[in-house]
């Protein structure tokens, strides 16, 4: 299985905010559900929202995403990955999606291993 993920639509394009709606292949997005729950229970969704924007507090670009709906409304409010500086939504997605596929294979070596003893 590969990690992957599929833009589903981008909601806005403007020059100073985009933000993308992406599904994950193979995979899912775990998230503490703090805005709709008080208890400290993890939610996970297969969507993401990527939004880049000039961030206020330092005024320069940022992309951050953040766990999503099927319609592209923010679930959790703490990002899942974020980056600083302005770079291609494409890359940060891609960097993303690598941390994703580095951490399953690091479990998956680290299972294998405790299998060995």
């Amino acid at each position: 299985m590969t990690i992957d993920a599929k833009l589903i639509k981008t909601l806005r394009e403007t020059k100073e905010k985009t933000q993308r709606l992406y599904k994950v292949i193979d995979d899912e997005i775990l998230y503490p559900n703090y805005i709709y729950d008080e208890d400290d229970k993890q939610e996970t969704t297969e969507y993401f929202l990527a939004s880049r924007i000039i961030a206020i507090d330092h005024g320069d670009w940022e992309t951050m995403l953040f766990p999503a709906d099927e319609e592209g409304e923010i679930l959790d409010w703490g990002e899942i990955y974020s980056i600083r500086g302005w770079e291609k939504i494409d890359t940060t997605v891609s960097a993303y999606i690598k941390t994703r596929r580095d951490r399953r294979n690091a479990k998956r070596l680290q299972a294998n291993s405790d299998l060995m003893d």
